[in-house]
């Protein structure tokens, strides 16, 4: 695949919701919402907790049944699908993205994680967004080449 190149996959909406259907794209925040708090990032962690808060309409978001019920990570099963999981690095979930790849390898689930070191560049979460950032284009040409490898054709 050629990423300069990548607009081309624009166009391929309808086959792009099928593979959505037989793989996982993880961008860990939610993972773990009780950990809203664990970005290393102060401000970070009290926007990310008052949305956690607002979204779930509660203030217990640490123990709280509706939060322990939307942990992804306890939840994995032998059904869950292949998934490929990025995350930045800074002000961000890479210790949930860790924990949601130990869990599935635990399980046998086919995965990749791709994280880059902050020593290579400070990316923040949602970075694969931009597209302009090499960064970006490294984990899109990895998570094509993982949904190749996963995907049933």
């Amino acid at each position: 695949m050629e990423l300069d190149h990548i607009h081309e996959y624009r166009d391929k909406s309808p086959e792009i919701l099928a593979v959505a259907r037989e793989i996982s794209y993880v961008n860990p925040c939610g993972n773990d919402l009780a950990s809203f708090g664990k970005t290393g990032d102060a401000l970070v962690n009290l926007m990310f907790d008052a949305m956690g808060r607002l979204y779930f309409k509660t203030n217990q978001l640490k123990g709280g049944e509706v939060v322990r019920q939307s942990n992804v990570i306890t939840h994995i099963s032998a059904d869950f699908p292949p998934s490929y999981i990025t995350d930045g690095n800074t002000g961000t979930f890479t210790d949930q993205a860790k924990d949601l790849a130990n869990q599935l390898g635990e399980k046998g689930i086919p995965h990749e994680i791709t994280l880059f070191n902050k020593s290579e560049a400070k990316l923040k979460h949602g970075y694969e967004g931009d597209l302009s950032n090499p960064y970006a284009k490294e984990n899109f040409k990895r998570m094509i080449d993982f949904i190749n490898q996963n995907v049933t054709k």
